[in-house]
């Protein structure tokens, strides 16, 4: 009898994971962990990295939250398993590039939100984006040193603001 009460409660807890996050982050975001549940702005340091792992899912839960990256920010996915960007009910205001480090999107979907535009903004540093899926999106690049790559990725409604 305890062995399916402990079944029972390994299995409802691994349905019922999720991780609240705001403020600083940096570290690595795990399909274990997902989803991400973004309560308010998030900022990467400088001089921290964070990583988004294949399978993450980031659902951004009020209104105007944003990524600001000073450090380095990665979200690698793979054909298997994309990373998923959703704002059910909010609008993203997007990512934030300050720092020089390369910001690489790959295999990430942002088309499963209502009602938002993702905006990027890159300032003297490349921005790499491939293998994504992207709906409604608004390019800002910074005065100098500007970079953007775009490889097998499906986009629809890009504007590049300069």
């Amino acid at each position: 009898m305890y062995k399916y009460v402990l079944i029972f409660f390994i299995f409802v807890t691994a349905c019922l994971a999720q991780t609240e996050v705001e403020g600083e982050v940096s570290g690595v975001w795990t399909q274990e962990g997902s989803p991400y549940l973004v309560l308010g702005n998030i900022i990467i340091p400088e001089d921290q990295i964070l990583t988004i792992e294949p399978g993450v899912t980031v659902s951004f839960e009020s209104e105007y939250d944003s990524i600001k990256v000073f450090g380095c920010f990665q979200a690698i996915g793979n054909e298997r398993d994309s990373i998923v960007f959703r704002a059910d009910d909010f609008w993203f205001r997007g990512i934030f590039q300050f720092s020089t480090d390369t910001l690489r999107l790959s295999y990430c979907d942002f088309s499963r939100c209502n009602n938002w535009r993702l905006y990027i903004r890159v300032e003297q540093a490349p921005l790499v984006v491939s293998d994504c899926w992207v709906r409604n999106c608004r390019i800002n690049s910074g005065p100098d040193n500007w970079f953007l790559e775009i490889t097998d990725s499906e986009v629809m409604s890009i504007d590049n603001y300069t």
